[in-house]
């Protein structure tokens, strides 16, 4: 079970979670962050807002407001080995525990389709990743045509 602390000032519960993440998505994620740290002061911020994002994503796909909460762990019989088994490193990071339980129930909304958490939440870093890269690029287009119409 994971080791959760309170917020004093916040409220805010925090847990020590993991996933498996592979270095490719783990390491554009981190660039991309890296480039936003005003928006998202820190990594776990930048992390949450990736669940966070992709459970709405899921919500709004399968038009459910509240999830079924996903199981702690899986019987064994029922556990697939993610798509990339072995050969992506575990990751930890501090997480809300309110995100964390919203997330793995987005998860488990679709598990048909993600059998192993982890694949759900390597595809959250990547997709929030990729689409922070799509909208800083038109945002500088944007800068860039503003100032020649200027």
């Amino acid at each position: 079970m994971a080791d959760t602390q309170s917020d004093a000032a916040g409220g805010r519960r925090w847990s020590r979670e993991n996933f498996s993440c592979s270095d490719e998505v783990w390491g554009a994620a981190k660039k991309k962050w890296g480039q936003q740290l005003r928006q998202y002061p820190t990594w776990t911020g930048w992390l949450e807002a990736a669940l966070a994002e992709k459970t709405a994503r899921t919500r709004q796909k399968l038009g459910i407001s509240t999830f079924e909460p996903a199981p702690d762990r899986l019987p064994p019989g029922r556990r697939t080995p993610p798509d990339q088994a072995g050969t992506r490193p575990r990751r930890s990071f501090s997480c809300s525990v309110e995100v964390w339980q919203d997330a793995r129930n987005a998860w488990w909304a679709e598990a048909e389709s993600y059998p192993a958490w982890s694949d759900w939440a390597e595809e959250a870093v990547a997709e929030k990743a990729e689409s922070d890269e799509r909208s800083t690029q038109s945002e500088s287009t944007e800068d860039k045509i503003s100032s020649k119409t200027s």
